[in-house]
């Protein structure tokens, strides 16, 4: 049985040129999917605790001009939520590190890698931290990953083709 197989495009800017990278995945393994799972697991957490935290700041913000000749009367609530959006921060800052970054370019690397990739470039953190626009890289993994997946009506501007 013949693999599916995608073809994808990723822009990229160096040096202020923009270019294109064209890579053809047909191989994901079980670890790879569940370390993909995983890191979506984490973005999915840290997209809520970001929509929280900026609930908790509207909120606060709210508070402020409905009482701001007055603030003693809310103060109390305001500083638990002035405490609940600093926890908040806290936590975000701790899952949203250069560590699940440099996770996120492994998986990308170990997908190419085992797909044959030869470009030296693509193979580097430092040209998917330094070149790479985050929602281009984004496009290129979550599509790499979903190569077994149905087609779907609308083409991305990253999937070039899907074969297989």
């Amino acid at each position: 049985m013949e693999r599916k197989s995608v073809t994808l495009r990723l822009p990229y800017t160096k040096k202020g040129k923009t270019e294109n990278k064209i890579f053809t995945i047909s191989f994901i393994s079980q670890k790879m999917i569940h370390e993909y799972t995983d890191l979506s697991r984490e973005i999915g957490e840290l997209i809520i605790m970001a929509a929280d935290y900026k609930e908790i700041n509207r909120k606060m913000l709210d508070i402020f001009k409905a009482f701001k000749d007055n603030i003693k009367q809310r103060k109390e609530e305001y500083a638990k939520l002035e405490i609940e959006a600093e926890k908040l921060n806290e936590l975000i800052k701790t899952k949203a590190t250069m560590d699940f970054f440099k996770r996120k370019v492994d998986l990308m690397v170990e997908i190419l890698e085992a797909n044959g990739c030869n470009d030296v470039d693509a193979l580097t953190f430092d040209f998917w931290n330094e070149c790479v626009e985050p929602s281009d890289f984004q496009d290129v993994l979550q599509a790499a990953m979903s190569k077994d997946a149905e087609p779907e009506k609308k083409k991305t501007s990253t999937t070039l083709t899907k074969a297989g």
